[in-house]
């Protein structure tokens, strides 16, 4: 995987390790996406495997984020954590990442469940609520997309200075 390159290189970072942590307490990645000269960005819950950085994501069959995937499925997206989901004492405002990859969708059973197991394990912190997410997913699959991000290049940027910093 390589590293996109920034102009503001206080701001940005490349370590993946850190990279890796967005990820893991990131809520919501927005995905943008292009066909031709028409864009689209989605806000969407998602899974992680982290040993493989690739995001799992979950949507209706039909609809304009799966139009616009089956034009070009090479898509931009980023994951932010603002302050509150920062360590207080770490001074910063926001961290994001912003990482680019290929989206495929997944018709085998066995990745479709480890999937929905990573989503699951995301979206919900007790047992039976990730039981209840993957069994309503899985009650209704006819409807489902499953799809996999697998993330081939990415870079984090930080900031710790506030608007009101500037007043």
């Amino acid at each position: 995987m390589r590293s996109m390159m920034m102009h503001n290189s206080e701001c940005f970072f490349d370590d993946i390790s850190e990279m890796r942590g967005i990820l893991s307490r990131g809520k919501y990645t927005s995905l943008a996406l292009s066909d031709g000269n028409d864009p689209y960005i989605i806000t969407l819950s998602f899974g992680l495997d982290p040993q493989e950085e690739t995001l799992y994501l979950y949507g209706l069959k039909t609809g304009t984020k799966i139009d616009f995937l089956k034009s070009n499925s090479y898509v931009c997206g980023t994951v932010i954590l603002e302050k509150e989901d920062l360590d207080s004492q770490s001074g910063l405002v926001y961290e994001s990442l912003v990482y680019r990859g290929l989206v495929e969708v997944l018709h085998n059973a066995e990745e479709r469940m480890k999937a929905l197991n990573c989503i699951a394990d995301k979206l919900y912190d007790a047992p039976s609520d990730k039981k209840s997410f993957a069994q309503k997913i899985t009650d209704n699959l006819d409807k489902v997309l499953i799809m996999k991000l697998i993330i081939d290049e990415m870079t984090g940027r930080r900031n710790r200075t506030a608007l009101s910093d500037f007043s």
